[in-house]
């Protein structure tokens, strides 16, 4: 099979596909250009669900199967985007970055596996995953973004430099994922240090007392610091603030302590915002 308007790539469902020849600022019904809309469209989120399979399918099982079809997927990927001359796109979904950091890892410390694909340099998936995060919020493209699209992609400025879970919470949480996992293997410390403040304030200042994030109903955006909202709103409504108590999340607790002055404008008096291990 080939994936659509791409030429000769075998191994994946053509209609996973959404590839146009028009500019960013409109995807029509043509698709003859790889990857033409994937500031848009789930060409590449696709793509890395399919990679992060493999690693799992192959873990799982020790076939080889799906992983053959991954390989010549993310050998597709690195030779078609990446620095110029390649095509310096940056998809706006995120997901394959963790990917194909776990595909690195996984043909790195598997000799047998990594003789199996002597045509797939290990390097190559994490490369191109860094070349995404880095170019991300610096790219061309984003001047043909729909309005907000920028913000709500984590697109309005370079990773490196955002202090604060902006725009759609399930992109945000996958985009930091995949920044946490390059900045970790690839010991790049101003990932991680912007992944420490970033997770700080998601948890801190965004979260339900649940654990999910996503306060806005509409767009499943993440809302104002300090502030959730108890049941679907229509668009413009208020949120209410977030109540007084604990959050625990993933080993980490914000403590409440009764009677303590509020760290910001707009929030209960009593949250401390503190943090301590649980």
């Amino acid at each position: 099979m080939r994936l659509a308007g791409t030429t000769g790539f075998p191994g994946t469902m053509a209609s996973s596909t959404r590839l146009c020849a028009e500019p960013p600022s409109f995807c029509g019904p043509r698709r003859t250009m790889p990857f033409a809309c994937a500031w848009r469209a789930h060409d590449v989120y696709n793509a890395g669900a399919l990679v992060e399979a493999a690693v799992r399918h192959y873990r799982g099982t020790g076939t080889r199967s799906l992983m053959d079809v991954a390989v010549r997927l993310v050998r597709h990927l690195s030779a078609t985007m990446g620095p110029s001359p390649r095509l310096g796109i940056v998809p706006a979904h995120p997901l394959p970055e963790k990917a194909l950091v776990d595909l690195y890892l996984l043909l790195r410390g598997d000799a047998s596996l990594r003789g199996s694909y002597p045509e797939l340099e290990p390097r190559s998936a994490i490369e191109l995953a860094l070349f995404w995060l880095d170019r991300r919020g610096r790219h061309g493209s984003r001047a043909s973004y729909v309005p907000n699209l920028q913000s709500y992609a984590q697109d309005h400025e370079p990773l490196t430099r955002q202090t604060e879970a902006v725009g759609h919470a399930v992109r945000a949480t996958l985009r930091y994922a995949g920044l946490t996992a390059a900045g970790r293997v690839a010991r790049r410390g101003r990932y991680l240090r912007t992944a420490l403040r970033l997770w700080n304030d998601v948890t801190t200042r965004k979260m339900h007392v649940t654990g999910g994030v996503g306060a806005m109903s509409q767009e499943e955006m993440f809302g104002p610091s300090w502030s959730t909202v108890s049941r679907r709103t229509g668009k413009g409504s208020r949120p209410s603030p977030i109540s007084p108590g604990t959050i625990d999340r993933m080993g980490t607790r914000t403590a409440w302590r009764s009677g303590s002055r509020s760290p910001e404008p707009g929030i209960p008096n009593g949250w401390s915002g503190r943090i301590r291990r649980a």
